[in-house]
């Protein structure tokens, strides 16, 4: 097997790391304003679409997955959404 094909092989997991690290690269938000709220919204967390754009693009661009660009979801429901698509539900 290539090494080409054992790399499609290996699945990804994602991490709240992961997604607040996405947030603050692409999408522009502080990391103080995301520490202890991976519960909260990213409306409650100030995201305008833009942001919440950026951040759907870097996850099909890294995990290969679609997500809704919806501002009521958290980075809590966001990990738990990738790893259900990317089958890594544990």
């Amino acid at each position: 097997m290539s090494t080409e094909a054992q790399d499609r092989d290996i699945r990804m997991v994602a991490t709240v790391a992961d997604i607040k690290n996405i947030l603050v690269t692409k999408a522009g938000v502080e990391a103080d304003a995301l520490a202890g709220n991976e519960h909260r919204s990213f409306d409650d967390l100030g995201l305008d679409s833009l942001a919440v754009l950026s951040l759907s693009g870097a996850v099909a661009e890294i995990y290969g997955v679609q997500i809704p660009e919806d501002p009521s979801m958290s980075v809590l429901a966001m990990v738990h959404e990738i790893n259900e698509l990317i089958g890594n539900e544990a």
